[in-house]
């Protein structure tokens, strides 16, 4: 059996636009619309072979991005992915300072912690062997240790693992024989001096030497 294409009267006076629409209501299956300008018209059905694979309407939006639209577009990324990376040296470095701080409080109080723990009669901190001056009379004295990144003490600050520097400044008061006054510094990089290093720590403790 053949099959013929039924066509509807047209007006040859009204041309195609090229342009597609969104038709309204239903067409049935098999059914070729095509859209002429102000209406569309129907150009028959198509053999039943035809219906499962052609779309029934033409139901797409004919356009698509310009060039200077795609442009622009890449443009704006790319802007954006730079000022993305630009911003990553900077959290990185606020990572590490808060590292950095946060290691050394821990440092620093266990210094004080061990100054504090000296058993009375004794002159020398049982964890970390720091030495008090003479009970009585007035004296200071300086002492000058490191901290490698392991939390080890060390005696020099030229190896590459040193972080931290610890100077300890104590002092003894005649008017109170019996309590020492110890200055805890802590900063880093520990070849750096006090006033130009990149961060810094300090405590004042009294030790009981009754």
């Amino acid at each position: 059996m053949t099959y013929f294409p039924r066509y509807t009267s047209l007006d040859p006076r009204r041309p195609i636009d090229g342009t597609c629409r969104r038709t309204s209501g239903a067409t049935p299956p098999g059914l070729l619309t095509v859209v002429f300008r102000g209406s569309s018209q129907s150009l028959g059905s198509l053999p039943p072979d035809h219906t499962s694979s052609r779309p029934s309407t033409l139901d797409s939006h004919c356009s698509a991005f310009s060039l200077i639209e795609v442009v622009i577009a890449i443009g704006v990324a790319a802007f954006c992915l730079v000022a993305m990376l630009g911003l990553f040296p900077t959290g990185l470095k606020s990572v590490k300072n808060t590292v950095d701080q946060t290691a050394a409080a821990g440092y620093l109080n266990a210094v004080a912690l061990d100054l504090r723990s000296i058993p009375l009669g004794s002159n020398t901190s049982s964890r970390y062997g720091i030495t008090l001056p003479a009970q009585g009379g007035s004296s200071t004295s300086t002492t000058n240790f490191y901290f490698n990144e392991d939390g080890t003490l060390t005696s020099s600050s030229s190896s590459v693992s040193t972080r931290y520097r610890v100077q300890l400044s104590f002092s003894n008061n005649p008017a109170t024989p019996l309590v020492t006054i110890a200055q805890i510094q802590l900063y880093w990089p520990p070849t750096a001096s006090i006033a130009n290093a990149l961060g810094n720590l300090e405590s004042v403790i009294t030790i009981n030497r009754q």
